[in-house]
Protein backbone atom coordinates (compact mmCIF):
# COMPACT_ATOMS: atom_id res chain seq x y z
CA UNK A 1 0.00 0.00 0.00
CA UNK A 2 1.09 3.63 -0.55
CA UNK A 3 3.02 5.03 2.38
CA UNK A 4 4.27 1.64 3.57
CA UNK A 5 8.03 1.14 3.80
CA UNK A 6 9.73 -1.72 1.98
CA UNK A 7 10.42 -3.44 5.31
CA UNK A 8 6.73 -3.21 6.23
CA UNK A 9 5.90 -5.09 3.02
CA UNK A 10 8.14 -7.92 4.13
CA UNK A 11 11.36 -6.94 2.33
CA UNK A 12 14.05 -5.62 4.69
CA UNK A 13 15.61 -2.35 3.55
CA UNK A 14 19.07 -3.86 4.06
CA UNK A 15 18.24 -6.71 1.67
CA UNK A 16 17.01 -4.28 -0.98
CA UNK A 17 20.16 -2.20 -0.65
CA UNK A 18 22.32 -5.31 -1.07
CA UNK A 19 20.30 -6.28 -4.13
CA UNK A 20 20.74 -2.80 -5.60
CA UNK A 21 24.51 -2.94 -5.09
CA UNK A 22 24.73 -6.41 -6.67
CA UNK A 23 22.66 -5.27 -9.65
CA UNK A 24 24.92 -2.27 -10.18
CA UNK A 25 27.98 -4.53 -10.07
CA UNK A 26 26.44 -7.02 -12.50
CA UNK A 27 25.67 -4.28 -15.04
CA UNK A 28 29.11 -2.64 -15.00
CA UNK A 29 30.90 -3.15 -18.31
CA UNK A 30 34.32 -1.60 -18.86
CA UNK A 31 35.14 -0.10 -22.25
CA UNK A 32 38.24 -2.31 -22.65
CA UNK A 33 36.23 -5.48 -21.93
CA UNK A 34 33.49 -4.42 -24.35
CA UNK A 35 36.11 -3.95 -27.10
CA UNK A 36 37.52 -7.43 -26.48
CA UNK A 37 34.08 -9.05 -26.61
CA UNK A 38 32.99 -7.15 -29.73
CA UNK A 39 36.24 -8.05 -31.49
CA UNK A 40 35.76 -11.72 -30.60
CA UNK A 41 32.15 -11.61 -31.84
CA UNK A 42 33.27 -10.18 -35.18
CA UNK A 43 35.97 -12.84 -35.54
CA UNK A 44 33.47 -15.62 -34.76
CA UNK A 45 30.86 -14.33 -37.22
CA UNK A 46 33.08 -13.91 -40.29
CA UNK A 47 34.90 -16.67 -42.10
CA UNK A 48 37.62 -15.76 -44.61
CA UNK A 49 38.85 -18.46 -46.97
CA UNK A 50 40.76 -18.73 -50.23
CA UNK A 51 38.87 -20.56 -52.97
CA UNK A 52 41.64 -20.95 -55.53
CA UNK A 53 40.57 -19.42 -58.82
CA UNK A 54 37.64 -17.70 -57.13
CA UNK A 55 40.00 -15.71 -54.91
CA UNK A 56 39.25 -14.76 -51.35
CA UNK A 57 35.76 -15.46 -50.03
CA UNK A 58 34.18 -13.82 -46.97
CA UNK A 59 31.10 -15.38 -45.38
CA UNK A 60 29.01 -14.18 -42.46
CA UNK A 61 27.19 -16.54 -40.12
CA UNK A 62 25.79 -16.21 -36.61
CA UNK A 63 26.90 -19.31 -34.70
CA UNK A 64 26.32 -20.56 -31.17
CA UNK A 65 29.78 -19.22 -30.36
CA UNK A 66 28.75 -15.73 -31.51
CA UNK A 67 25.68 -15.77 -29.25
CA UNK A 68 27.67 -17.01 -26.25
CA UNK A 69 30.34 -14.37 -26.80
CA UNK A 70 27.71 -11.63 -26.83
CA UNK A 71 26.40 -12.92 -23.50
CA UNK A 72 29.94 -12.62 -22.11
CA UNK A 73 29.64 -8.82 -22.20
CA UNK A 74 28.34 -9.04 -18.62
CA UNK A 75 30.59 -11.90 -17.49
CA UNK A 76 32.92 -9.69 -15.37
CA UNK A 77 29.86 -8.36 -13.56
CA UNK A 78 28.57 -11.88 -12.95
CA UNK A 79 31.94 -12.90 -11.54
CA UNK A 80 32.00 -9.78 -9.33
CA UNK A 81 28.62 -10.80 -7.92
CA UNK A 82 29.89 -14.33 -7.27
CA UNK A 83 33.00 -12.91 -5.59
CA UNK A 84 30.93 -10.55 -3.41
CA UNK A 85 28.33 -13.11 -2.35
CA UNK A 86 30.50 -16.20 -2.23
CA UNK A 87 30.56 -19.13 -4.63
CA UNK A 88 27.30 -20.33 -3.03
CA UNK A 89 24.49 -17.91 -2.25
CA UNK A 90 20.77 -18.08 -1.54
CA UNK A 91 18.00 -16.97 -3.85
CA UNK A 92 14.22 -17.24 -3.65
CA UNK A 93 14.46 -20.33 -5.86
CA UNK A 94 17.06 -22.03 -3.69
CA UNK A 95 20.85 -22.10 -3.65
CA UNK A 96 22.74 -20.75 -6.66
CA UNK A 97 26.29 -21.86 -7.37
CA UNK A 98 28.97 -21.09 -9.91
CA UNK A 99 28.21 -24.40 -11.57
CA UNK A 100 24.49 -23.67 -11.48
CA UNK A 101 24.87 -20.23 -13.04
CA UNK A 102 26.77 -21.73 -15.94
CA UNK A 103 25.02 -25.09 -15.89
CA UNK A 104 23.07 -24.32 -19.04
CA UNK A 105 26.28 -24.97 -20.98
CA UNK A 106 26.23 -28.57 -19.76
CA UNK A 107 23.22 -29.26 -21.95
CA UNK A 108 25.15 -28.50 -25.13
CA UNK A 109 26.05 -31.40 -27.39
CA UNK A 110 29.72 -32.49 -27.37
CA UNK A 111 30.27 -30.82 -30.77
CA UNK A 112 28.72 -27.58 -29.53
CA UNK A 113 30.85 -27.66 -26.39
CA UNK A 114 34.02 -28.09 -28.43
CA UNK A 115 32.97 -25.13 -30.57
CA UNK A 116 31.72 -22.74 -27.89
CA UNK A 117 33.49 -23.45 -24.57
CA UNK A 118 37.07 -22.50 -25.58
CA UNK A 119 35.97 -18.92 -26.26
CA UNK A 120 34.07 -18.73 -22.98
CA UNK A 121 37.07 -20.14 -21.07
CA UNK A 122 39.37 -17.64 -22.80
CA UNK A 123 37.14 -14.78 -21.65
CA UNK A 124 37.14 -16.05 -18.06
CA UNK A 125 40.93 -16.46 -18.17
CA UNK A 126 41.25 -12.81 -19.14
CA UNK A 127 39.02 -11.76 -16.24
CA UNK A 128 41.20 -13.82 -13.87
CA UNK A 129 44.41 -12.31 -15.25
CA UNK A 130 43.31 -8.67 -15.40
CA UNK A 131 41.03 -8.26 -12.38
CA UNK A 132 42.73 -9.37 -9.13
CA UNK A 133 39.63 -8.83 -7.00
CA UNK A 134 37.73 -11.37 -9.12
CA UNK A 135 40.60 -13.82 -9.66
CA UNK A 136 39.49 -16.52 -7.21
CA UNK A 137 35.88 -16.62 -8.39
CA UNK A 138 36.91 -16.42 -12.05
CA UNK A 139 39.18 -19.43 -11.66
CA UNK A 140 36.39 -21.47 -10.14
CA UNK A 141 34.23 -20.64 -13.15
CA UNK A 142 37.12 -21.45 -15.52
CA UNK A 143 37.82 -24.78 -13.86
CA UNK A 144 34.13 -25.75 -14.08
CA UNK A 145 34.01 -24.89 -17.79
CA UNK A 146 37.33 -26.60 -18.53
CA UNK A 147 36.03 -29.75 -16.84
CA UNK A 148 32.98 -29.63 -19.09
CA UNK A 149 35.19 -29.29 -22.16
CA UNK A 150 37.48 -32.13 -21.10
CA UNK A 151 34.46 -34.33 -20.32
CA UNK A 152 32.97 -33.79 -23.78
CA UNK A 153 33.46 -36.67 -26.18
CA UNK A 154 36.92 -36.23 -27.76
CA UNK A 155 37.15 -34.86 -31.27
CA UNK A 156 37.88 -37.45 -33.96
CA UNK A 157 41.54 -38.32 -34.51
CA UNK A 158 44.65 -38.78 -32.42
CA UNK A 159 44.80 -36.17 -29.58
CA UNK A 160 48.60 -36.05 -29.91
CA UNK A 161 48.21 -35.01 -33.55
CA UNK A 162 45.74 -32.37 -32.34
CA UNK A 163 48.38 -31.00 -29.96
CA UNK A 164 50.85 -30.67 -32.84
CA UNK A 165 48.21 -28.78 -34.84
CA UNK A 166 47.45 -26.47 -31.91
CA UNK A 167 51.19 -25.81 -31.59
CA UNK A 168 51.35 -24.71 -35.23
CA UNK A 169 48.24 -22.54 -34.86
CA UNK A 170 49.69 -20.85 -31.77
CA UNK A 171 52.93 -20.06 -33.58
CA UNK A 172 50.93 -18.71 -36.52
CA UNK A 173 48.88 -16.46 -34.25
CA UNK A 174 52.01 -14.99 -32.70
CA UNK A 175 53.62 -14.48 -36.10
CA UNK A 176 50.65 -12.89 -37.86
CA UNK A 177 48.97 -10.78 -35.14
CA UNK A 178 50.39 -7.79 -33.31
CA UNK A 179 50.23 -7.88 -29.50
CA UNK A 180 46.69 -6.98 -28.45
CA UNK A 181 43.81 -8.07 -26.25
CA UNK A 182 42.30 -9.83 -29.27
CA UNK A 183 45.48 -11.87 -29.82
CA UNK A 184 45.58 -12.81 -26.13
CA UNK A 185 41.93 -13.83 -26.31
CA UNK A 186 42.56 -16.08 -29.31
CA UNK A 187 45.65 -17.64 -27.71
CA UNK A 188 43.70 -18.37 -24.51
CA UNK A 189 40.90 -19.91 -26.57
CA UNK A 190 43.37 -22.13 -28.37
CA UNK A 191 44.99 -23.10 -25.06
CA UNK A 192 41.61 -24.17 -23.68
CA UNK A 193 41.20 -26.55 -26.63
CA UNK A 194 44.78 -27.76 -26.16
CA UNK A 195 44.16 -28.58 -22.49
CA UNK A 196 41.26 -30.83 -23.48
CA UNK A 197 43.42 -32.57 -26.09
CA UNK A 198 46.29 -32.90 -23.60
CA UNK A 199 44.00 -34.57 -21.10
CA UNK A 200 43.11 -37.18 -23.72
CA UNK A 201 46.69 -37.48 -25.03
CA UNK A 202 48.16 -38.43 -21.63
CA UNK A 203 51.69 -37.32 -22.53
CA UNK A 204 54.49 -39.12 -20.73
CA UNK A 205 57.21 -37.27 -18.83
CA UNK A 206 59.65 -37.94 -21.67
CA UNK A 207 57.21 -36.56 -24.26
CA UNK A 208 56.72 -33.40 -22.20
CA UNK A 209 60.49 -32.98 -21.83
CA UNK A 210 60.89 -33.37 -25.60
CA UNK A 211 58.27 -30.68 -26.21
CA UNK A 212 60.15 -28.28 -23.94
CA UNK A 213 63.52 -29.20 -25.49
CA UNK A 214 62.26 -28.48 -29.01
CA UNK A 215 62.44 -24.73 -28.29
CA UNK A 216 59.38 -24.28 -30.49
CA UNK A 217 56.98 -21.83 -28.86
CA UNK A 218 53.95 -23.91 -29.76
CA UNK A 219 55.29 -27.22 -28.46
CA UNK A 220 56.48 -25.61 -25.24
CA UNK A 221 52.96 -24.26 -24.68
CA UNK A 222 51.50 -27.71 -25.36
CA UNK A 223 53.80 -29.11 -22.66
CA UNK A 224 52.49 -26.46 -20.24
CA UNK A 225 48.90 -27.26 -21.23
CA UNK A 226 49.54 -30.89 -20.36
CA UNK A 227 50.97 -29.96 -16.96
CA UNK A 228 47.95 -27.74 -16.25
CA UNK A 229 45.53 -30.65 -16.59
CA UNK A 230 47.81 -33.50 -15.42
CA UNK A 231 50.55 -32.32 -13.01
CA UNK A 232 53.80 -34.31 -13.33
CA UNK A 233 56.51 -33.45 -10.82
CA UNK A 234 59.04 -35.54 -12.80
CA UNK A 235 59.40 -32.58 -15.20
CA UNK A 236 59.95 -30.04 -12.41
CA UNK A 237 63.24 -28.84 -13.90
CA UNK A 238 61.65 -28.18 -17.30
CA UNK A 239 58.73 -26.32 -15.70
CA UNK A 240 61.10 -24.13 -13.70
CA UNK A 241 63.09 -23.46 -16.86
CA UNK A 242 59.88 -22.37 -18.63
CA UNK A 243 59.46 -19.76 -15.90
CA UNK A 244 63.10 -18.68 -15.91
CA UNK A 245 63.73 -18.79 -19.66
CA UNK A 246 60.26 -18.32 -21.11
CA UNK A 247 60.03 -17.32 -24.77
CA UNK A 248 57.12 -14.94 -24.14
CA UNK A 249 55.11 -13.33 -21.35
CA UNK A 250 52.17 -15.54 -22.31
CA UNK A 251 54.27 -18.70 -21.89
CA UNK A 252 55.64 -17.50 -18.56
CA UNK A 253 52.18 -16.63 -17.21
CA UNK A 254 50.85 -20.10 -17.93
CA UNK A 255 54.04 -21.78 -16.68
CA UNK A 256 53.52 -19.89 -13.41
CA UNK A 257 49.90 -21.05 -13.31
CA UNK A 258 51.01 -24.65 -13.92
CA UNK A 259 53.63 -24.37 -11.16
CA UNK A 260 50.88 -23.50 -8.66
CA UNK A 261 49.27 -26.87 -9.43
CA UNK A 262 52.57 -28.59 -8.59
CA UNK A 263 53.38 -26.91 -5.26
CA UNK A 264 51.73 -29.66 -3.20
CA UNK A 265 53.88 -32.26 -5.02
CA UNK A 266 57.22 -30.48 -4.48
CA UNK A 267 59.91 -31.47 -2.03
CA UNK A 268 61.33 -28.85 0.34
CA UNK A 269 64.39 -28.54 -1.94
CA UNK A 270 62.20 -27.99 -5.00
CA UNK A 271 60.19 -25.31 -3.22
CA UNK A 272 63.41 -23.58 -2.28
CA UNK A 273 64.59 -23.69 -5.91
CA UNK A 274 61.23 -22.33 -7.08
CA UNK A 275 61.38 -19.40 -4.67
CA UNK A 276 64.91 -18.57 -5.79
CA UNK A 277 63.84 -18.47 -9.45
CA UNK A 278 60.74 -16.39 -8.68
CA UNK A 279 62.68 -13.78 -6.71
CA UNK A 280 65.23 -13.54 -9.51
CA UNK A 281 62.45 -13.03 -12.04
CA UNK A 282 60.95 -10.21 -9.98
CA UNK A 283 64.32 -8.46 -9.90
CA UNK A 284 65.03 -8.91 -13.63
CA UNK A 285 63.92 -5.71 -15.42
CA UNK A 286 64.15 -7.48 -18.79
CA UNK A 287 61.21 -9.69 -17.81
CA UNK A 288 59.01 -6.71 -16.94
CA UNK A 289 57.00 -8.66 -14.37
CA UNK A 290 56.47 -5.68 -12.07
CA UNK A 291 54.78 -3.86 -14.98
CA UNK A 292 52.58 -6.85 -15.80
CA UNK A 293 49.93 -7.22 -13.11
CA UNK A 294 48.81 -10.70 -14.18
CA UNK A 295 52.28 -12.28 -13.95
CA UNK A 296 53.18 -10.29 -10.85
CA UNK A 297 50.13 -11.65 -9.02
CA UNK A 298 50.99 -15.22 -10.05
CA UNK A 299 54.53 -14.81 -8.72
CA UNK A 300 53.27 -13.32 -5.45
CA UNK A 301 50.78 -16.17 -5.03
CA UNK A 302 53.46 -18.79 -5.71
CA UNK A 303 55.88 -17.22 -3.23
CA UNK A 304 53.14 -17.32 -0.60
CA UNK A 305 52.24 -20.97 -1.32
CA UNK A 306 55.71 -22.48 -1.85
Amino acid sequence: MPGESQSQRGVPAETLEQARILLEEALKVSRAWAIVVVAAVVVSAFDVSHEGANGWMVSFQITSTTVLLLSLMWLPGLIRVIAMTGVNFKTAAGEATTSGLLGLLKDLSPDSKREALPSVIAAVDMVAAEKPEERHAARKVRDDLQSQLVAAEPAPGDPKDALLQYAREYEQLRAEMDPSSERTFQMNSLLAEARAAAKAARLSGDEIRNFFASNREGLRLMAIASLQVAPDISVFEQLIDAIENSQSAFEQYHALAAARDHVSLMTDAQRKDLKKVLKHQLNDPAKGIEQDGSRYREVEALLAEA
